[in-house]
């Protein structure tokens, strides 16, 4: 198990200007949306749409409350109810809702670490005492934390911003035991919190810290899926000695919650910057009705998903967190039928023509062709026991949501292909799965190649993430290494640490495999690998 972090009851912020935050995001269409904002605020870009409540008000007549930040009124038919691949249903209206039930509720996240410095602490000190002072916003529910190694929660939600005043001076008082600073697992805990605070409304995660992380057991990406699952907007506020590597990953984790990003370099400056996120104006705020056959009130499902299909911009994807009534198997109110546009016909001709002319000529290969080919691929490993079968590719799959893990209902097995594992089945029946040599892993491996903390697998709304801990070795998926960043998961995927091999596998085996056959380079990968 991990060692735990620690939540105390008695951020690292980062702020840029706009011209290197515009560079940085490429969502052109956003920022032409929030242009009028930026030139208020002087911030990067806002969100578009934020996932409120939901409500069934009868098997098949769903509710949901989004609150819409930029653009025009949107129309029934940019919103949609997805199930899966076959279950789609378009809304039946969408109407203006009153905001006057609605509470924003923001957690102030402040990094308490050494690396901010006794001057930096006493600075951010300063500025909340003046934020708190003139918070501009209405119904507004505020909590305060501070974070290191641990994170101590100064405060809990409240309207009354005098209390959070007092706490203030809390920040800074507790040094961490190991000197360590994690961001990821502070933004994790605090996502949570909010996940779990009953109040209608905005949700927002506000960070004052330098963006320095090193010693969180996860990744950016998984809390970055977590808040885009939720509909948690993650604000970063950079202040202190921020380095340009560490300003551009406070950017990206803001920019992929369409939260705002700035960069503050006084007391004063940092003040002001959160007075304006705390006086931002409330979404306007929509009830997106939908009616589909459902197969019974006792069929329920978790799985749900709000899409949401701007003019000219891509889907936007909200997980749905409450279950909602299964739909009946077989066509019910499908999405309405479009006019067939007669170049689009045209364009499938010349790719399905242009397809069969790649295809023609590569049938007429030579034998001497065919041969130097085949000596240029990759090469294979020795033989042996515990060689893994040879897999075929199969046809690309788009996507695949695994069941909440429990004891008795694994997510997911991973089969044993080669090493001492082989032959064995391992089922993920945790939301965090560590694998390594050591005994206190979920997964323990037996290979003198694999760390005592190798990787982790970790469960977040129907999918698998796979990420490195810092291995000698490395960690594989299909034969391509993880970084930073963790990698989702499907069936049929091999996992490699040290010499033992894993396949992902369904809690049913009834789905497809996406199977994988090797890199897709000109020749063999050079890997060392030390015991």
């Amino acid at each position: 198990m991990r060692p735990p972090f620690r939540l105390y009851s008695p951020v690292k912020s980062v702020c840029r200007n706009a011209s290197m935050a515009q560079r940085a995001s490429s969502r052109a269409t956003r920022l032409i949306a929030a242009a009028s904002l930026v030139a208020l605020c002087g911030f990067s870009h806002a969100a578009t749409l934020q996932l409120m409540s939901v409500k069934e008000d009868s098997p098949g007549d769903v509710t949901v409350t989004v609150g819409v930040h930029t653009g025009g009124t949107p129309s029934a038919s940019e919103f949609s109810l997805r199930f899966d691949e076959k279950n789609e249903f378009q809304a039946r209206e969408v109407k203006s809702a009153s905001p006057a039930l609605l509470e924003s509720s923001v957690i102030l996240c402040v990094d308490q670490s050494g690396s901010m410095g006794r001057s930096g602490i006493k600075q951010i000190q300063d500025a909340l005492r003046g934020a708190l002072a003139k918070p501009g916003g209405e119904r507004l529910n505020l909590a305060l934390w501070a974070f290191d190694a641990d994170v101590t929660k100064l405060r809990g939600f409240s309207e009354n911003t005098e209390e959070l005043s007092k706490v203030v001076g809390g920040i800074g008082l507790r040094s961490a035991r190991d000197n360590k600073t994690k961001l990821y697992e502070a933004i994790e805990l605090g996502l949570s919190e909010l996940r779990n605070y009953p109040k209608k409304g905005p949700k927002r995660l506000i960070l004052i810290t330098d963006g320095k992380d090193d010693g969180s057991s996860i990744t950016e990406q998984v809390v970055v899926n977590e808040a885009n699952a939720q509909s948690v907007i993650i604000d970063a506020i950079g202040f202190g000695n921020i380095s340009e590597h560490d300003s551009d990953l406070l950017a990206r984790l803001a920019r992929s919650t369409d939260g705002y990003f700035i960069r503050a370099t006084s007391s004063e400056q940092l003040s002001r910057e959160l007075r304006k996120l705390l006086s931002l104006p409330p979404p306007r705020v929509f009830d997106v009705n939908f009616h589909y056959n459902a197969s019974g009130s006792a069929n329920r499902v978790n799985t749900a998903q709000l899409k949401f299909t701007p003019p000219g911009q891509p889907p936007v994807l909200l997980n749905i967190q409450q279950a909602l009534s299964a739909p009946r198997s077989g066509p019910s109110e499908p999405l309405p039928e479009k006019k067939f546009d007669l170049s689009i016909l045209l364009w499938i001709v010349v790719a399905l023509l242009a397809i069969a002319g790649v295809y023609l000529l590569s049938r007429k290969k030579t034998p001497e062709q065919v041969e130097v080919a085949q000596e240029a691929g990759p090469k294979s490993a020795p033989s042996g026991e515990g060689e893994p079968p040879p897999v075929k590719r199969a046809r690309t799959m788009v996507s695949f949501m695994f069941p909440p893990p429990g004891k008795g209902q694994p997510a997911a097995y991973l089969e044993g292909l080669t090493g001492k594992a082989r032959g064995k089945q391992f089922p993920i029946e945790q939301k965090v799965t560590h694998i390594g040599a050591g005994d206190d892993n979920e997964l323990r491996v037996d290979d003198e190649y694999v760390s005592r903390r190798h990787a982790a697998i970790r469960y977040d709304s129907g999918n698998l993430y796979l990420s490195d801990s810092g291995s000698r070795n490395k960690t594989f998926l299909n034969d391509a290494e993880l970084h930073q960043t963790a990698m989702a998961l499907a069936p049929g995927d091999q996992i490699r640490v040290g010499k033992t091999t894993f396949r992902v596998r369904a809690p049913d085996d009834r789905i497809p495999r996406r199977e994988y056959k090797g890199p897709v380079d000109k020749g063999p990968v050079d890997e060392t690998i030390v015991p």
